[in-house]
């Protein structure tokens, strides 16, 4: 049997940490967990060694100084893991009974499968925005930052980035993209494309990675009876003017790498310029919403 090491990159994530903990280290299947804290302000990291004292066998803290982004500590934790398989498991997410063992079965079902991606809902059990989805291109990010995506059903060629709209899969899908909160996949294919690329420090990286991996010629899955309970953005709260930036700046370096590569120069420069319009346009209301919920 293929050992397998969970990767988990924690910031400021709260109870939510110790909780992701308990159902990874409840499966069998986990030979070993890896927990990267990212410099967090909080007492999450100190609540989860509180909590998983008696699971020491199984599990390592590797504390960071200061805050590198996931991808730099998604990079240090690999080197902490011994298993032929690696799953990135964000920490405010939960595996369902069985998730991982559907999602295990899963990187085999397809010839060439280089990753694996759960079926994410949130805690109302409802598909959680991301689950499944295409990799940006000029015409779909523009068709989702403009709101037109609700048009494909009517008009395909007005694709978004988004494919929750589309009916829920009953078998495995391969798709161009996956939630990055729940990402297994065979430490080989990982190691080959280079592992996350540091120059992405929050968002974006997964969609680099996925697009480097079909670049390499691997396949992406979609495992719908693998389950994950997701409550999305915990660790993004406590700094939100943070990460409305480096979301931009993701998006934006992510189009420069690929859409630049396919020689779009002008229409992704335009584009460029309507994505930081977009940052600034939104900048205030994410202010707002900052000031109210101090």
């Amino acid at each position: 049997m293929t050992k397998l090491s969970v990767i988990v990159v924690n910031y400021n994530s709260g109870p939510c940490l110790a909780s992701c903990l308990d159902t990874v280290l409840g499966d069998a299947n986990v030979t070993e967990v890896v927990v990267v804290d990212n410099a967090s302000a909080d007492d999450s990291m100190r609540a989860a060694q509180a909590r998983m004292q008696n699971s020491p066998e199984r599990l390592q803290w590797v504390q960071l100084e200061t805050n590198t982004g996931f991808a730099r500590a998604a990079n240090r934790g690999v080197e902490h893991t011994h298993g032929g398989l690696l799953l990135f498991l964000n920490p405010d997410a939960q595996l369902q009974a069985g998730a991982l063992q559907n999602a295990l079965s899963s990187l085999h079902c397809t010839r060439g499968v280089g990753l694996v991606g759960a079926w994410v809902v949130d805690a109302q059990g409802h598909e959680q925005r991301g689950t499944r989805r295409r990799l940006p291109t000029l015409m779909n990010a523009s068709v989702t930052f403009l709101g037109l995506g609700f048009l494909e059903r009517w008009w395909p060629k007005c694709q978004s980035i988004n494919l929750g709209w589309q009916a829920v899969p009953t078998d495995n899908q391969v798709v161009e993209a996956v939630s990055g909160a729940f990402m297994l996949m065979p430490r080989k294919a990982f190691v080959e494309i280079g592992g996350f690329d540091p120059g992405y420090f929050l968002h974006c990286e997964d969609l680099d990675l996925f697009w480097r991996l079909r670049q390499a010629g691997y396949a992406i899955v979609l495992a719908v009876h693998a389950k994950v309970t997701h409550e999305q953005g915990v660790p993004s709260r406590s700094v939100p003017l943070r990460v409305h930036f480096h979301k931009h700046r993701s998006m934006a370096r992510f189009f420069l790498r690929h859409d630049m590569a396919r020689g779009r120069r002008l229409v992704t420069l335009i584009l460029l310029g309507l994505l930081w319009l977009r940052y600034c346009l939104a900048l205030p209301w994410v202010v707002v919403r900052a000031l109210v919920n101090r």
